[in-house]
């Protein structure tokens, strides 16, 4: 491609810096003189006048990440927590309580992904709908009314329960509604 083009400048792209030195060399075998040959950096900045060719500085040159719908808006937590849901799911609760008298009225509801085999999981299912129907009962035995708090209560049981039978410890989400 070189022979074919013939350019009188050349900057090589794409590959590791070992790489773009042995493209550099090739491109002077083929006639570019070697102060035409420029070895750039990810964020170098190059400059061209009509006498001379220099590199003048640098600029952000990091990895972008494109999650479909954007371009650079996935921050550090949305791709940690994206990689927690891919090792050990997720797991859902929904229960709706009588904040007044604070007993459970409706629940609760367990909904896994990624967590468990779903054929093979109705035993485990079962003991973690009972454990956390002891754990619900145990906020009402004390007197505990406030949300945050039966929430709280809610993921560390379940977290706990399934780290003890699985050994992983999925995103738990408990959605307490009160009626």
């Amino acid at each position: 491609m070189l022979n074919l083009v013939r350019p009188q400048h050349m900057i090589p792209v794409h590959g590791e810096y070992r790489m773009l030195v042995t493209h550099g060399a090739l491109a002077e075998r083929t006639g570019v003189t070697a102060d035409n040959v420029h070895i750039l950096e990810n964020g170098d900045v190059l400059e061209f006048t009509a006498t001379h060719t220099e590199k003048v500085g640098k600029t952000y040159g990091g990895h972008v990440m494109v999650d479909g719908s954007g371009v650079g808006d996935v921050g550090d937590a949305v791709l940690r927590d994206r990689k927690h849901l891919s090792g050990d799911g997720i797991m859902m609760v929904v229960v709706t309580v009588d904040a007044e008298e604070a007993r459970v009225v409706a629940g609760p509801d367990l909904v896994s992904r990624g967590v468990f085999y779903l054929p093979e999981s109705e035993d485990v299912m079962g003991e973690l709908k009972a454990e956390l129907v002891d754990i619900l009962h145990g906020c009402s035995v004390e007197g505990i009314r406030d949300v945050g708090t039966v929430k709280e209560h809610i993921r560390q049981g379940l977290a706990k329960a399934v780290y003890a039978r699985t050994k992983r410890r999925p995103i738990v989400v408990p959605v307490v509604m009160e009626v």
